[in-house]
């Protein structure tokens, strides 16, 4: 399989000067953690950018036939949403159990951000 070039360079361009500098405290001070309402997965990965961010690619998915979808932050959330809406339509509620087994598709990502 062919890898694709990024236009965008990597974050972590000196890991080894990141690993040795990294804090969990620098990162809960980053993204205000903790929050009043928890620990919540898709909105500290999806719901609390800017607008301008939330046109821009969070995922790009390659299937096995070489097909390529991208997918928005706004896409994301959508999804998210629908799938919570889904499970909330069919009487799922907070702290119920659900395994969801999927093989590695977009709706195996959007639903990894339900909490």
């Amino acid at each position: 399989m062919e890898q694709t070039a990024f236009p965008v360079q990597s974050h972590m361009a000196d890991y080894d000067s990141l690993y040795q500098s990294f804090s969990w405290a620098d990162v809960e001070k980053e993204l205000c953690l903790p929050r009043k309402t928890g620990y919540n997965k898709a909105t500290i990965c999806i719901d609390d950018h800017p607008p301008e961010v939330m046109q821009r690619t969070a995922l790009i998915w390659e299937g096995i036939d070489g097909e390529i979808e991208n997918y928005t932050f706004t896409d994301l959330k959508n999804r998210t949403n629908q799938i919570a809406n889904l499970l909330q339509e069919i009487g799922m509620e907070k702290e119920d159990r659900l395994f969801i087994f999927l093989e590695r598709v977009p709706e195996l990502y959007s639903q990894n951000l339900l909490n």
